[in-house]
């Protein structure tokens, strides 16, 4: 199976922007925290539950030596990007990850456990029973993927209002072709196992590019940035991700004056755009 890479990923009109944090931080007891050195020293990044690439840590491809595990979390360290190659799960606080992974670490996913926890947000898949499209090839802009949680959906919308009324700035409406080009793309990431802003298939594990970002966007409307992201199962938790990272949150706070949110599967697509 295609494993997918990174936690949250940005895109403008204009191309890609990669975001890069340095500096030494405490551990916190609900983050995962890795450590450029062995014995818990060196540049160290906080981490939530999700999937990332060494490169956009600020930490650097392979130079994982250490890491502090939670209680609960649950984290497998890959060889390679895009979650391939050899790889080790590891579960406790790891003073040296070993000579076998010692400085060789590209990417990694970080899983937590929560058996207890009540679920106060029961997610209903695909309510109106319509088929759900292929997901082969590119869009074409006539798909109309079920909202998973339509609540979530618009509670980002919320939630994105709320932040940019805190810097003055206008609300956006809700665009539906947006919100029907970010379900389409959070479900296609979903079914075809991968993350990343352009649409891919995956046929025995390869990955291959079939459009361009904003070559699927425009099937459906007119969109100008998106931001994506994996792993949150709360519509808080996926907004926390994007205002942390200076980039999303750049696009969060521009000046499109309407929004499209998708969600499927703890997949969470946003495409900013002009009102419809």
């Amino acid at each position: 199976m295609f494993k997918k890479t990174l936690l949250i990923c940005l895109l403008f009109l204009s191309g890609r922007q990669v975001i890069y944090a340095q500096g030494n931080v405490r551990a916190f007891k609900n983050r995962v925290t890795i450590y450029e050195h062995a014995y818990y020293e060196g540049v160290s990044k906080n981490l939530s539950a999700g999937k990332y690439s060494m490169d956009a840590l600020g930490i650097g491809n392979d130079q994982l030596s250490s890491i502090k595990i939670p209680k609960n979390f649950k984290v497998t360290l890959y060889e390679h990007a895009d979650f391939e190659g050899e790889s080790i799960t590891l579960t406790e606080d790891t003073e040296f990850v070993g000579e076998e992974f010692n400085d060789l670490t590209s990417s990694i996913v970080i899983e937590e456990s929560k058996p207890n926890a009540p679920n106060n947000n029961p997610v209903v898949t695909n309510p109106t029973n319509e088929e759900m499209p292929s997901f082969k090839g590119c869009a074409t802009g006539k798909e109309n993927v079920p909202a998973e949680n339509e609540a979530f959906e618009k509670k980002v919308l919320e939630i994105v209002n709320i932040e940019r009324a805190k810097i003055g700035k206008p609300a956006l409406v809700w665009n539906k072709n947006l919100a029907r080009a970010a379900r389409y793309h959070a479900a296609d990431m979903a079914t075809e196992d991968y993350f990343a802003h352009d649409s891919h298939d995956v046929t025995n594990g390869v990955k291959t590019k079939v459009c361009g970002t904003f070559e699927r966007v425009g099937k459906f409307g007119a969109g100008y940035a998106e931001n994506i992201a994996w792993g949150s199962n709360t519509p808080e938790g996926a907004m926390t991700q994007w205002i942390n990272s200076p980039g999303h949150y750049k696009n969060i706070m521009s000046d499109n004056t309407s929004l499209g949110v998708g969600f499927y599967k703890n997949y969470w697509v946003q495409v900013f755009g002009p009102k419809e």
